[in-house]
């Protein structure tokens, strides 16, 4: 007998006219529902997007009709491809893994690979922003058969090519070119033919492949099931919203990251409509007044893929303030939010809303919940957790992830009582007043120890510092020592070699610092010191992981000699 999901809570769709709810019950995989809304949806928004100023509409929208026949049209051109290339990938009996590279927008890119998925193939989602080393390293890894790419990354794959022949790897993809918008959305086209139907999917066999981009290593391919697509997809029905005919904008969305695939994949059940950035002709690049203007354009009424970077400057637009004020939810995650630019927000009644969610996992936290206090979310009824407190730091907790015959992150780990789990290794701090409300502090490898046995989280102290305009990023350290300091990498040119180019750059960032040292009261003697302050050599720039995160194991290690001099010089503990 065959597994059926539970209803779960939050119905969708209840009162549309144009969307019907394909079955969230685990008897259909998403690429089989892709040909369920073809078939009953035909007539409901998927995308939309802004217009050219010549254009009489602010608006366009592709509606299921458009998008089901270009993934089937995208699976049937890639079958073609595919097939009528060779290649050295002769094992028959494995399915070719595809990845691609293109400069478009995630309409066209996000349509074609689930097209590619429709037609039978296991796709690999890889950013262009990794160095071809590593991409070579994760082609390596999952066995990449094929890629497919335009003009802008051609020099690319050519320099990560190289690298599996120096490596001489067993499989060298074939290189396929990419297609434009107008080969997969066809207007009017009365031969369209559709794929003959998916006779059956084990739901246990691998969908798409997403890489976990850590701080301390290469990232890691991690094969995201048929089964665990169709958990995701039910995150949105434990919510408390029913989210059909929402406009939802994601202009900033990724499509080779888990938010951004996450949100399409809500939008197949839930039926919202995915507001993004057009995929005709190469728009211009974003801008904090650009987004902005398109989240009005396109009538948003929730933003999913909100940046802090943009937030920040909204924080100061009264014109962007009156528009998200108007909004719903505005739904932020995966790089924290300094504390004033949050505040600054709420203040003026923008509805900010945290999430949390790893690449392994999905969405944990309650899809898109009515706003209440801007810095803290709820963990989804969905997802069973497990909450170990942090030992000597009171309302701090390890955040472990259980698997349950209704849901299971993608990797294992460790066991709790016995069961298996994930060790995410991220900390929580729970609300003070309602138990059931947490936000998201830091990593268990980002805190330091003291040689006391006192730990600190940096997060708070960092965060404050980054708040200074001549500050790119920064790192405290201190682990096993009495006494802490920070790395900072400036947004100009800083000689870190000249003393007196040193003291001026410590000067001006000092009240910025010093304000910081007030948040570490609690730690009793704990400060930063004037000294103490490095500053990074252009010869060697902070490391990052491709979704901008700092690699902090590895630029700590690269800056050891330097932290340890400056311990020397001020003969700290």
């Amino acid at each position: 007998m065959t597994f059926a999901y539970p209803v779960p809570p939050t119905k969708q769709a209840a009162n549309s006219a144009t969307f019907i709810t394909p079955p969230i019950d685990g008897s259909m995989s998403i690429p089989q529902m892709i040909d369920f809304h073809l078939a009953n949806n035909p007539n409901h928004p998927v995308f939309r997007f802004a217009t050219s100023g010549s254009s009489e509409a602010p608006f366009e929208e592709f509606l299921w009709r458009n998008v089901g026949q270009a993934m089937h049209r995208a699976a049937r051109l890639a079958q073609a491809r595919i097939l009528g290339t060779p290649s050295n990938h002769t094992n028959s009996t494995t399915t070719p893994v595809i990845a691609a590279f293109a400069s478009v927008e995630l309409v066209h890119f996000s349509t074609f690979m689930y097209g590619v998925s429709r037609g039978g193939y296991l796709v690999h989602l890889i950013s262009p922003q990794l160095s071809p080393a590593v991409i070579a390293h994760l082609f390596l890894k999952t066995d990449v058969t094929h890629v497919f790419v335009d003009e802008s990354f051609r020099g690319l794959v050519k320099s990560v090519v190289d690298e599996l022949q120096k490596a001489e790897a067993a499989i060298i993809p074939v290189v396929l070119d990419f297609p434009a918008v107008d080969d997969l959305f066809v207007r009017d086209d009365h031969q369209f033919e559709a794929l003959p139907p998916i006779k059956s999917i084990e739901l246990d066999s691998a969908a798409i492949i997403l890489d976990s981009s850590g701080t301390t290593s290469l990232p890691k391919p991690i094969y995201i099931t048929h089964r665990r697509l169709v958990e995701w997809s039910r995150v949105i029905w434990h919510g408390d919203r029913d989210l059909c005919g929402e406009v939802v904008g994601m202009q900033s969305a990724l499509p080779f990251y888990v938010w951004g695939n996450f949100c399409i994949i809500s939008a197949l059940t839930g039926g919202y409509i995915c507001a993004v950035r057009s995929p005709f002709g190469k728009p211009p690049p974003m801008t904090p007044e650009r987004f902005i203007g398109e989240v009005a354009v396109t009538q948003c009424t929730i933003l999913v893929s909100a940046p802090p970077s943009m937030l920040e400057a909204w924080a100061n637009d009264p014109s962007a303030l009156a528009t998200l004020s108007k909004l719903k939810a505005v739904v932020f995650g995966g790089v924290f939010l300094r504390e004033d630019v949050g505040a600054a927000l709420s203040a003026n009644a923008v509805p900010l809303t945290p999430i949390y969610g790893l690449t392994e996992a999905g969405c944990l936290s309650t899809y898109i919940p009515y706003p209440a206090e801007w810095d803290f979310f709820e963990f989804s009824s969905q997802i069973p957790t497990y909450l170990k407190p942090v030992e000597n730091q009171a309302g701090l907790f390890e955040v472990f992830l259980l698997s349950s015959s209704v849901w299971s992150p993608q990797v294992l780990n460790t066991e709790i009582n016995g069961k298996p789990a994930y060790a995410t290794k991220d900390l929580v701090a729970q609300h003070p007043t309602n138990p059931n409300k947490y936000k998201i502090v830091g990593r268990l490898n980002d805190q330091l120890v003291f040689a006391t046995g006192m730990k600190l989280n940096p997060l708070a102290v960092e965060l404050q510092v980054k708040a200074s305009p001549l500050v790119k990023s920064a790192l405290v350290f201190g682990e096993g020592r009495a006494t802490i300091g920070i790395l900072i990498e400036p947004v100009g040119l800083v000689d870190n070699a000249d003393p007196e180019a040193l003291s001026a750059f410590r000067e001006a960032i000092w009240k910025t610092i010093d304000n910081a040292n007030e948040t570490l009261i609690i730690y009793g003697h704990i400060r930063i010191a004037k000294e103490m302050v490095l500053v990074t050599s252009p010869s060697k720039p902070f490391l990052y992981t491709d979704k901008g995160s700092v690699k902090r194991p590895l630029v700590l290690k690269l800056y050891a000699e330097e932290i340890e001099a400056a311990y020397a010089a001020g003969n700290l503990p």
